[in-house]
């Protein structure tokens, strides 16, 4: 993460919960964060450099997601006359009832943590942070909250 006056901070977390907490932490002290990048998986091998000199590493960084810039993440609780309450994410695609580009990226329900795939059910009163690059419209939203 970087924000002004050159800050960089690289924080080190076992899940995206970690994340959120330490980015939540950051702001909260009134630091502002104008970058932020999710590196999903990295591999630190501390003797790599005393092996055999083969090839050319290359990097063990398999993806990067950017979350700073537009991209609208909102949480919500999924009401009981939704229109997505009861359906998996499978069914609410086939459905239309999700746009392109809207992704269901957590559910808290009650004291899990469920990362969502596609047979996952969205039950009323579950807790859901979707998240859309070109922005969260009311119907989206509406699906959720039956509004």
């Amino acid at each position: 993460m970087t924000g002004q006056g050159d800050l960089r901070i690289k924080a080190v977390g076992t899940d995206t919960d970690d994340i959120t907490r330490i980015s939540q932490d950051i702001t909260d002290l009134g630091v502002r964060i104008d970058d932020e990048g999710l590196i999903h998986r990295e591999y630190f091998r501390p003797y790599a450099q005393f092996g055999p000199k083969r090839e050319e590493a290359t990097s063990p960084v398999t993806g990067v997601a950017g979350l700073a810039g537009d991209p609208d993440v909102v949480e919500l609780v999924v009401k009981e006359d939704a229109p997505i309450a009861g359906k998996t994410l499978k069914e609410a695609n086939q459905e239309d009832l999700l746009t392109p580009g809207v992704l269901v990226v957590r559910i808290d329900r009650g004291e899990d943590s469920i990362t969502p795939s596609g047979s996952t059910v969205i039950q009323a009163d579950d807790f859901v942070t979707i998240h859309s690059r070109s922005g969260i419209t009311d119907d989206t939203l509406g699906v959720f909250t039956g509004k």
